[in-house]
């Protein structure tokens, strides 16, 4: 079967067929959790809900080291990245 659809995780990658795994997130195209996002299991031990909430603080987390990285001398700026990083580990454990 030949599909297109984009990514739910990351919305980077347009899957082609079934089954295929994401180059970018990793997360595997699943036709019944594309159907339901709040559906744990299956091909992904996470739901579509629950992978994209760990994709998107890890993408934060890298965002906020490369600003690190470029503004190492910054306290302003290493402060508010100390904040947003305790604030990116709350918001995973909680959800």
């Amino acid at each position: 079967m030949t599909l297109t659809s984009k990514c739910p995780v990351c919305e980077r990658h347009m899957f082609t067929r079934e089954f295929e795994l994401c180059p970018i997130c990793e997360w595997q195209q699943d036709n019944i959790q594309e159907d339901d996002y709040s559906l744990a299991g299956g091909l992904n031990k996470l739901s579509v809900n629950q992978y994209k909430l760990q994709w998107e603080t890890q993408q934060a987390k890298q965002d906020l080291i490369q600003m690190a990285i470029k503004y190492p001398s910054d306290r302003v700026v290493l402060d508010r990245i100390k904040n947003v990083l305790s604030s990116l580990e709350l918001r995973v454990v909680h959800n």
